[in-house]
């Protein structure tokens, strides 16, 4: 290694989670894979205590402990598999799934469209229900000119999935893969880069805010835990052959994560 050589830092990791065989430490298959972020930071930081004495009761000796990795992550997009990542449950598919819907009207004239996204038009089904603005339920008979109206109605949709938030389900704990570029300053060429986080566990305070004007951002962070090896993190620049070279992927292979991280694997470990 040349200690001359550096590298700047331009593009946003693109992350794939793993599942983690829990006899070798090692990635299984891909759980989540994100290419649409938008912010990726490493938060690292330690505690620290001192040794003091002496006139002035000056610092004698120095130690550090406590070593905190912490990853944030902003998504302009999302899945509903990663909204199931980040609560720690499945998505449910269902053919039988219902949901409800509620439109205001005004006057005597009971609509039998509600207008959907992309400004599509749906049918109301006829076993709807009108309600005043206090909640009472009004017949179609005695509904007013002046007066305003909500009509609530439920639909079997054609695809129904389904995220469940519970009291007692939490995200896991991966293997994270955060594939970016480093420039080089001596020859301005872009190379390889990887942030490897052998076992992150995914909290589960994330956060996106609904709004008129801007596109919503979906906001979750990790905690890299210690390996058995007492490794965190391992941020790696590597070189590979190129097309007319070796191949990195053999096609029979079982194993769905790179052939390269693999090899990684043996060092860092």
């Amino acid at each position: 290694m040349n200690i001359l050589d550096k590298f700047g830092f331009k593009e946003v990791c693109d992350v794939c989670l793993y599942n983690i065989d829990h006899t070798t430490g090692d990635p299984t298959n891909p759980v989540l894979f994100l290419d649409t972020l938008k912010i990726s930071t490493i938060e690292t930081n330690c505690q620290q205590t001192d040794a003091t004495g002496g006139q002035g009761n000056g610092v004698l000796l120095s130690w550090d402990y406590g070593k905190d990795i912490v990853v944030n992550f902003s998504d302009a997009l999302f899945s509903m598999k990663s909204l199931s990542v980040l609560n720690g449950t499945a998505v449910v598919e269902s053919e039988n799934g219902i949901v409800r819907q509620g439109i205001e009207f005004g006057g005597t004239r009971v609509p039998n469209t509600f207008i959907g996204p992309n400004g599509k038009r749906h049918f109301i089904p006829s076993d709807r229900i009108i309600y005043d603005p206090e909640g009472h339920v009004v017949e179609e008979q005695d509904l007013q000119s002046d007066q305003k109206y909500i009509m609530c109605f439920t639909l079997t949709p054609r695809h129904f999935y389904g995220v469940p938030v519970t009291a007692r389900d939490f995200p896991g704990v991966y293997y994270m893969v955060g594939e970016t570029i480093a420039r080089n300053l001596k020859n301005n060429e872009d190379e390889f880069c990887q942030l490897i986080i052998p076992k992150i566990k995914i909290y589960n305070d994330f956060n996106f805010e609904l709004t008129s004007s801007d596109p919503t951002v979906f906001s979750f962070r990790g905690r890299a835990l210690s390996t058995s090896e007492k490794r965190m993190m391992s941020l790696v620049k590597y070189d590979v052959d190129e097309l007319q070279g070796n191949m990195l992927f053999d096609n029979s292979s079982v194993q769905l994560y790179s052939s390269l991280d693999e090899r990684l694997l043996v060092r860092f470990r």
